[in-house]
């Protein structure tokens, strides 16, 4: 990923997760974080139980996100609207330079000094982070995005209020990922959908439901049939589908990967057969112990397994029966 998909990729994961963008430049974001993102990306655990266990309102922060720190360090620091950017003059030593008006009003109130009379000076410094690919913030927000993502329920909007309501059928979509393993990988995504009402199954069901317009609300004039299928049968009945369609894959390379163990295990042994001959008693004990290891060792590199996983799934909403 370029910056400029990393950067399309954050302002997509800021709108869903309800955050205010405030300053946009070409190499970064300003933002102020919701509730539910703060409690993600900062790391506050205790801050919120003690907003929590409190009731206090919530003050959340407001962080940088930077796509390209080179230009960013070209562009410098800019300062805020209304000041001049300028480190404040010093008082002269032995005096104290009372804070004026003006940084009393500006001043927020924090929740210490509401609720505890503890005043502690603002703290104009605003966290930046570097958001390139491969970058810690960037692998967190991956992890979230998966979290909060893994499951969601969309509504086909026809974009025409109808003056009859139109029915919107059931579908169960999931993408599955199919690893076929050896000392050699290949990967395989998979996007099934089940109508829950008939039990059809569509392969590449996503690439056709994502030209739909599709919302988080239910939109007027939609009615929603009922589902036939629960989603426990919903989703048993699709990875019977999806076994079926792996018996019928060509197993070539499996057979390939069971002859390149057992030639390895064969290099293995004879190795193995020549080097404990003559060992006392304990050394014989030793070598037989890594013997073993090394087999074990070649069989998790080489013998041929599939491995199956459900990536994300979303139950949507479609007007039209078809696809």
């Amino acid at each position: 990923m370029n910056s400029k998909q990393v950067e399309r990729y954050m302002i997509r994961f800021l709108e869903a997760m309800n955050c205010v963008i405030q300053e946009k430049t070409s190499s970064s974001l300003l933002v102020k974080l919701s509730p539910e993102a703060d409690k993600e990306l900062t790391g506050r655990s205790y801050y919120w139980s003690f907003v929590e266990k409190t009731g206090v309102p919530a003050e959340t922060m407001t962080m940088r996100f930077v796509f390209d720190p080179a230009a960013e360090a070209r562009i410098g620091t800019v300062a805020a609207p209304g000041t001049s950017g300028l480190p404040p003059m010093a008082a002269p030593p032995g005096m104290t330079s009372p804070p004026t008006a003006a940084s009393s009003a500006s001043a927020p109130d924090s929740i210490l000094g509401r609720y505890f009379g503890v005043n502690l000076p603002p703290i104009s410094r605003i966290p930046t982070d570097s958001v390139v690919f491969g970058s810690r913030r960037l692998n967190q927000i991956f992890q979230v995005a998966q979290q909060k993502g893994s499951c969601i329920r969309l509504f086909e909007d026809t974009g025409k209020p109808a003056a009859t309501p139109v029915s919107a059928h059931p579908w169960l979509c999931v993408h599955y990922r199919i690893e076929l393993i050896s000392d050699m990988k290949r990967e395989e995504l998979h996007s099934l959908g089940l109508h829950l009402g008939t039990g059809q199954v569509v392969e590449r069901f996503w690439d056709i439901a994502k030209k739909r317009k599709l919302t988080t609300r239910i939109p007027a004039g939609i009615h929603l049939l009922p589902a036939k299928f629960t989603l426990n049968r919903a989703s048993t009945l699709l990875e019977a589908y999806l076994e079926k369609k792996l018996k019928a894959y060509d197993y070539r390379w499996a057979e390939e990967a069971r002859d390149r163990l057992s030639e390895e295990l064969a290099r293995i042994d004879g190795f193995y057969e020549d080097s404990l001959k003559g060992l006392e008693e304990d050394q014989l004990a030793e070598g037989q112990q890594q013997h073993t290891l090394r087999r074990e060792e070649a069989e998790w590199q080489y013998a041929p397994r599939i491995h199956v996983s459900a990536v994300n799934c979303a139950i949507l909403h479609l007007v039209s029966f078809q696809p």
